[in-house]
């Protein structure tokens, strides 16, 4: 335990200056995840706020999410945090990348989704169809780089559903650039998108 606890001391002082201080929590939960003992869990978790240059966290605005993939749930760990026991999460928020415990990217997907359309919105409403050029510039600059954000973290892990679902999303783009309207039904999203000379996400 003293060994342990003497790696994660000079690990925090080398990574403080340099990692924002959720990517510390993370990580510092990740190891107290892996202490076996409920006892010496519970001594390192009521310990933590005082180690980390005595910062105070609350307990009531903590959380902890576990990642796995096997279907049959194992033992549920209780962790403590100044005796207050931390509640569990299906997912969470990292750096702007929604991270669910099944390591699975439905919700981020979603989210990406979510978001470009209502970048397509504003400029839909806030610029004239009369300059498609401008509504080019403006989803490349506002609206492209959601959907390319972290890319090389999840691309490859996408399910073919949810690559189709962010392709639509660049189709809608592409009609809100020209003004064609959902129900048009004749006009290629594909030719527009080689007319914008937009890369396939």
């Amino acid at each position: 335990m003293n060994d342990w606890w003497d790696w994660l001391s000079g690990f925090y002082k080398i990574t403080y200056q340099r990692l924002p201080n959720t990517t510390i929590l993370i990580l510092i939960g990740l190891l107290i995840m892996n202490i076996t003992y409920n006892s010496k869990r519970s001594a390192c978790t009521s310990t933590l706020g005082d180690f980390l240059f005595n910062t105070e966290f609350n307990p009531l605005k903590c959380e902890y999410i576990k990642f796995s993939r096997k279907r049959t749930k194992g033992l549920e760990n209780q962790y403590l945090l100044h005796d207050v026991s931390i509640p569990k999460n299906d997912g969470v928020k990292y750096l702007g990348v929604k991270l669910q415990n099944t390591l699975r990217w439905n919700d981020n997907t979603n989210y990406i989704s979510n978001k470009v359309s209502s970048r397509l919105g504003y400029i839909r409403r806030t610029i004239p169809p009369s300059l498609p050029n401008l509504r080019a510039k403006a989803y490349t600059t506002l609206a492209r780089p959601i959907l390319e954000y972290s890319s090389s973290v999840w691309d490859g892990s996408l399910t073919q559903t949810q690559s189709n679902r962010l392709e639509a999303v660049q189709r809608r783009a592409a009609r809100t650039v020209f003004n064609i309207p959902r129900t048009d039904h004749t006009t290629s999203t594909s030719s527009l998108i080689e007319k914008l000379e937009w890369q396939q996400l």
